[in-house]
């Protein structure tokens, strides 16, 4: 993470810009005052912070456009408020600014790589993303079946929650899949279930993903 931008301030009594949610966040890649908080550090990768909470938001989104290779890339709302729980992914949190404010930590995370809000028991998916259960199958690949050991389907899901639909894509022509249930098990394009959080770490139910919508071409 060389090269990571780290910000020194007396308060917090300004607006993010430029697509930016300032969220509040109770570990810095699995670390609390330097100490892991969750198993030893030898899984980098699951230890990067993925939640925290909305402090600011943008007064608007800005979106991509002819000639303009800055903004998000589809079209959508800004659906996060303040006090809400975000959960985004692994680059970002790898890579977003931090915030140091007295003993409080914040990142400055994209609104675009927000996958899912939770407000209160209400869980909000956004910027098309749908959440999706992971589909367990039996690993036949080595010679010892006997295992009977189950690997992750990345190519199929079920839905649990989906949001808000973009309403379209910068420079393609995509679509989000429109009237998904929970319960329904679904078909990708593209070998991309990811998981939501690191178990070691979640604050939401285990073994939940996600895919933005227009990845899904078929309900099963």
């Amino acid at each position: 993470m060389s090269g990571r931008i780290e910000i020194h301030v007396s308060d917090i009594d300004w607006r993010p810009c430029n697509n930016r949610l300032l969220v509040k966040v109770d570990v810095v890649d699995g670390r609390r005052n330097g100490i892991y908080v969750g198993a030893a550090d030898w899984d980098i990768a699951g230890h990067v912070t993925r939640t925290g909470v909305v402090v600011k938001t943008p007064s608007k989104l800005f979106f991509r456009s002819k000639g303009d290779e800055w903004g998000v890339e589809w079209l959508t709302d800004l659906e996060a408020c303040v006090g809400d729980e975000a959960f985004w992914g692994i680059m970002e949190g790898s890579n977003c600014p931090i915030v140091y404010c007295g003993s409080d930590i914040y990142y400055l995370v994209d609104y675009a790589s927000i996958r899912m809000l939770k407000r209160g028991e209400e869980i909000i998916p956004v910027n098309g993303f749908v959440l999706v259960e992971k589909k367990e199958e039996v690993d036949r690949s080595s010679v010892l079946i006997v295992d009977h050991t189950k690997k992750v389907n990345k190519s199929r899901g079920v839905v649990i929650k989906s949001g808000k639909p973009n309403v379209e894509y910068y420079g393609a022509e995509q679509y989000d899949a429109q009237n998904l249930k929970e319960g329904d098990e679904v078909m990708f394009s593209i070998s991309a279930w990811t998981e939501l959080e690191d178990e070691r770490y979640a604050r939401f139910n285990k073994g939940v993903g996600y895919i933005q919508g227009r990845w899904i071409i078929a309900s099963l």
